[in-house]
């Protein structure tokens, strides 16, 4: 379960800003990376969203890795982080 739709957009000013959003299975402890980012400042902002009740998993971000710190075995969830384009 790893469809992953990245894109790059410009926004005002000229910026070019990434999104990127797809479904994981996760547990505590596991990675998502993000290719298309490459450090603090490119990821502005992730959230892990459990599909069978639409909570949120509690999460770090160091460069272009969430890491799920919320309590999940195995759940099924969606994500989504946006940012600059490195």
């Amino acid at each position: 379960m790893t469809a992953r739709n990245p894109a790059a957009y410009n926004s005002k000013n000229g910026i070019l800003h990434r999104r990127e959003y797809g479904e994981v299975q996760v547990s505590t402890s596991d990675t998502i990376t993000l290719a298309g980012f490459v450090n603090n400042q490119d990821l502005l902002h992730a959230t892990v969203i459990k599909k069978t009740d639409g909570s949120t998993l509690t999460n770090t971000k160091a460069n272009n890795v969430i890491t799920v710190t919320g309590s999940a075995t195995n759940a099924d969830c969606i994500y989504f982080a946006y940012g600059y384009k490195a």
